[in-house]
């Protein structure tokens, strides 16, 4: 009989642990950092700051600049060069006249030269040509991976949501089927205790309630499994408290 009632005890236990954890989600659910989203909010969300689009993008970026430098070889290439030289002293050379030495100095004491030059590719073999097909070829590969990278993102977007609307579904009547548990274990307790029912009710009653409690349990951590992945995919944080609605 002792046996019973230290199961009776562990099993009130795990159940006031239930409530409260049920309890806290609820009250984190009004919290003012709650995130709450639609189905078209999530898709446009994860459009925004999903990881694998963003990367996708910036392929093609970097894509499209490789174009622009494989134009650039067919363009005029321009350059100037400017020179500066400041002479300490200036050249001179010596002359000698009637046994006179004369000195002559040539320069300026500072001498600016400017060179511009322009070079236009005639000919290259079709080499330039061939470099600009490629580039756009590579990147018109890029844009239909982010257009397949998008699809593939809104397609997890929406299933990642519609489960999770059906794990709270799920957790509703687990919820409920713990609680018509709980109440049927209490009043066969009672019953039990004024002797109106035997000790195999009373067993069964607790077994009845024992084997509610795991799927409570799994029902509460595949949802949070859910919105963990649907965060993953939004680019929010995962201690971000997220709600979904229809």
């Amino acid at each position: 009989m002792e046996e019973l009632v230290l199961r009776i005890k562990t099993v009130l236990a795990i159940a006031l642990w239930i409530s409260f954890v049920f309890s806290a989600q609820n009250s984190n659910g009004g919290q003012s950092n709650t995130v709450t989203l639609t189905l078209d909010q999530a898709l446009s969300m994860s459009m925004q700051n999903n990881r694998d689009v963003l990367i996708a993008r910036e392929e093609v970026k970097r894509a499209e600049q490789q174009v622009r430098e494989a134009r650039a070889g067919a363009y005029p290439s321009i350059t100037l060069q400017t020179f500066y030289t400041r002479n300490l002293q200036k050249p001179a050379f010596f002359l000698s006249f009637d046994n006179k030495v004369q000195k002559i100095e040539i320069g300026t004491d500072n001498f600016i030269q400017s060179v511009l030059s322009v070079e236009q590719p005639l000919y290259s073999g079709g080499l330039t040509g061939a470099a600009i097909d490629i580039a756009r070829i590579y990147t018109e590969s890029f844009f239909e991976t982010v257009d397949q990278t998008e699809k593939n993102v809104k397609l997890q977007v929406k299933q990642h949501f519609l489960r999770i609307l059906l794990a709270k579904e799920i957790v509703k009547v687990n919820k409920r089927n713990l609680e018509q548990a709980q109440s049927h274990f209490d009043h066969v307790n009672t019953l039990y205790s004024n002797g109106a029912a035997s000790e195999f009710d009373l067993l069964r009653a607790e077994v009845q309630h024992a084997n509610v409690l795991p799927k409570a349990l799994s029902s509460e951590n595949d949802l949070v499994l859910r919105k963990d992945m649907l965060k993953n995919l939004l680019g929010l944080p995962l201690d971000q408290e997220l709600e979904v609605n229809c």
